[in-house]
């Protein structure tokens, strides 16, 4: 049976999203609470930068044990209510991910830079690679918990709305071949979005993933393994997130940093 759909009044939104923050602590790991404040954000937030991902229906400020939601009505409105339990979800369990002390303490410079010492604009380069890995393990470790308390189906309905096919971004990455350095941070990337629908495809939705594909049908076969095994590296729960992420950053490096000289500042992204 099809879900409603999301009307367009603030205060509908509002009242729908509370009960759904409420939803989620009732099915929440035990323990696991923050004072949450949910509210109406009329200005349209900010637009993608062409790599297929959508802007935000609900954008999230953190502060100390507080998480305020800010629901981006001009973007909600006729989308499937799954769409925004989904959101909502993403944002609490990627906070209470976020709030984990192995987590919250990774630190950059301790475990990554001594691994590939460099300076300049490739150390931008890394640290920016690096927090795409981060957030895409946070990410996965926060589908997990989703998964774990009931609420992937809504989370699929979230990530269909979510992707979608980018000529843009075709172009970009058939523009970097020549670079590797580039190239792996785009990777990187696309990753903190490949993470989480690889964890919802293991749970028994297949469908996903292929979706995911079809999106991005001119990544070449290189590339995608390299994806998948960043993926199956990817195990917190058993190696602790710190030496997880470095992990995973290891094999970066050795794909791609390693082969190629670093870029020029005129070609860092």
């Amino acid at each position: 049976m099809d879900t409603p759909l999301l009307a367009d009044d603030p205060q509908d939104l509002l009242r729908l999203a509370r009960d759904f923050v409420e939803r989620f602590w009732r099915d929440a790991p035990a323990g696991s609470r923050l004072e949450v404040v949910v509210r109406v954000e009329q200005t349209a937030p900010v637009a993608g930068d062409g790599d297929g991902d959508q802007p935000p229906l609900v954008s999230a400020k953190t502060g100390e044990q507080r998480l305020a939601l800010d629901l981006h009505v001009s973007s909600l409105g006729g989308l499937s209510v799954d769409v925004l339990q989904a959101a909502l979800d993403l944002e609490l369990a990627g906070a209470l991910v976020g709030a984990r002390p192995e987590v919250n303490t990774f630190n950059f410079s301790r475990t990554v830079l001594p691994l590939f010492p460099v300076t300049g604009t490739a150390l931008q380069l890394v640290r920016h690679l690096t927090a795409h890995l981060e957030e895409g393990l946070k990410g996965m470790m926060a589908v997990q918990m989703l998964v774990a308390m009931g609420h992937a189906p809504a989370q699929l309905v979230h990530w269909y709305h979510r992707l979608g096919p980018s000529d843009e971004q075709a172009q970009r990455y058939r523009s970097m071949q020549p670079h590797a350095w580039i190239k792996a941070l785009w990777l990187c990337r696309q990753w903190r979005l490949f993470a989480p629908i690889g964890v919802l495809t293991k749970s028994g939705l297949p469908a996903l993933a292929r979706f995911w594909w079809d999106c991005h049908g001119y990544v070449s076969a290189e590339d995608r393994r390299f994806m998948d095994t960043l993926f199956h590296l990817a195990k917190p729960e058993e190696t602790g997130f710190s030496q997880t992420l470095v992990g995973l950053f290891k094999q970066v490096r050795d794909s791609y940093l390693n082969s190629s000289p670093s870029p020029a500042p005129s070609t860092a992204a």
